[in-house]
């Protein structure tokens, strides 16, 4: 291991265990529909019912919560830090478990999953862009994807909790695990390049010394340092967004350099929810029960837990060698096989399944392991990398409201057409998504893997015909001789 990584590997860490918390949120709504839904594997919860629309609402609504998160979660992140905004998002997450594990009604149990869900962009987004910032261009896409193995063993941890305990002591293990990453997060500095756009460039500079501690220069340590610094700051000065008020720098969004970003990135989240991802992966428990199967749902949600987090811990150091592009495409590749097996399977009329049970499982296990190589992750690191400095914080919010729109889209037109046509024409439909989300990816998404900020913003501004390629050669920002791994 390269020991000048080591501190960036710790902060990536920290960072990305807030994604714990939200993979324990996120299934919670798995291993909790069950007691509502009348089936033969779990106990009837006895409090209190739900009727099938309130079990539906439980799943897609809090995505219209989530815009106004999102929204507070990028002013925060580009006026109060990236760390900031992380441990602001564990308040309403903490109290929506208290909520939650004493609630004796729908609306009760509709607030907890609100407040926890409107943390869920705070922990994405801020961890995405705190990430991208420290981390050095070649391994970015490594550091990156650590989050998205923490959000695996958090939605792992909750299966595991699920099968054994009452979602009521499950909810009360939840607000036990929510201050860990918070106090860890008091060990780490601050993004270098956000401290700089405040003009701290004190703490900037005492933040790259404490980033590049184990790193060895050709030149003195403290002389590197400087010209990190001043390399930050001259990209700072030529985005010139310093001086502009928050309804000024939301220009930017109408300028061709900003609009063309946020309809890539609003392309990359529609194919990512419309997939099947926003509603298979939320209620893997109770998707695996609709299809008849004898064998124990939580369980089987538990080996496809995983099977997930083995996946995406393999899945940083695949990160440093395939690009974005590719892993997203043979994603949607993957994923549309798997949805087009669960459509033949849905469409035949077999008597008894039994014998052919394991087909579904087998292709829903697939599916989810294709997702996590890259439509399901991906789209949030390109998000991160695609926007200037002082508006990163904002164009993820951007990226975040866009997919509450279409996370509550995708989940409403699923159980739509569940209900008004044949069961197997859902899975077609998600199928032939997957594939155009191919088509989409290879024409007008950008390749930012291996590339600095500073290429991405030269391409953003000098080259908006070609969005699949990056025009000239690496740039180096007053450092030639030494790589500036900060932009």
């Amino acid at each position: 291991m390269n020991l000048s990584l080591l501190p960036h590997i710790f902060a990536a860490l920290v960072t990305a265990s807030f994604n714990f918390l939200l993979g324990i949120g996120v299934l919670h709504t798995a291993i909790l529909l069950p007691y509502f839904t009348p089936n033969n594997n779990v106990t009837r919860e006895k409090s209190f019912v739900l009727s099938d629309r309130e079990r539906t609402w439980l799943l897609s609504a809090p995505a219209l919560v989530l815009p106004i998160s999102a929204a507070l979660s990028g002013i925060t992140m580009d006026n109060f830090g990236r760390l900031n905004a992380l441990r602001l998002a564990a308040v309403p997450y903490a109290v929506s478990w208290i909520i939650t594990a004493t609630s004796q009604s729908f609306a009760a149990l509709l607030v907890g999953k609100c407040l926890s869900s409107s943390s869920y962009g705070w922990f994405v987004n801020g961890a995405s862009v705190y990430i991208a910032e420290i981390s050095p261009p070649n391994v970015r896409g490594m550091l990156l994807h650590i989050k998205v193995a923490f959000m695996g063993s958090g939605t792992l941890t909750a299966l595991a909790i699920g099968s054994k305990l009452h979602w009521r002591t499950a909810a009360w293990i939840n607000l036990g695990l929510t201050p860990i990453p918070v106090i860890l997060s008091a060990f780490l500095h601050e993004s270098p390049l956000w401290l700089v756009t405040k003009g701290r460039s004190l703490e900037a500079r005492t933040a790259l010394h404490a980033f590049h501690k184990h790193k060895t220069f050709n030149i003195d340590r403290c002389d590197a340092i400087e010209m990190k610094l001043s390399a930050i700051q001259e990209l700072h000065e030529r985005q010139n967004f310093t001086a502009l008020k928050m309804w000024e720098k939301m220009k930017f969004f109408l300028d061709p350099n900003g609009y063309k970003r946020v309809l890539m990135v609003a392309g990359l989240r529609f194919f990512q929810d419309f997939s099947g991802t926003s509603f298979i992966f939320g209620n893997i428990v109770q998707f695996l029960m609709d299809f008849g199967t004898t064998y124990d749902s939580y369980q089987i949600g538990v080996y496809i837990g995983i099977a997930k987090l083995i996946t995406s811990v393999c899945m940083i150091w695949v990160m440093k060698k395939l690009s974005r592009r590719i892993l997203m495409m043979i994603s949607c590749a993957g994923m549309s096989a798997c949805m087009l097996t669960l459509g033949i399977y849905a469409g035949y009329s077999i008597e008894d399944r039994t014998n052919y049970q394991l087909i579904p499982l087998l292709a829903t296990s697939l599916y989810s392991i294709v997702a996590i190589t890259g439509m399901f992750v991906v789209p949030y690191m390109i998000s991160a990398e695609a926007y200037p400095t002082q508006v990163r914080g904002v164009g993820q919010s951007i990226y975040s409201i866009f997919g509450c729109i279409t996370e509550f889209s995708s989940i409403q037109c699923y159980y739509l057409l569940q209900n008004i046509v044949h069961a197997s024409y859902p899975f077609y439909y998600i199928s032939l998504i997957c594939l155009l989300g191919c088509v989409y990816i290879y024409v007008f998404v950008i390749e930012t893997h291996r590339k600095t900020f500073a290429e991405i913003e030269s391409h953003f501004s000098n080259d908006l015909s070609k969005p699949a390629s990056f025009k000239g050669g690496r740039q180096e920002l007053n450092c030639k001789g030494n790589d500036v791994p900060l932009l």
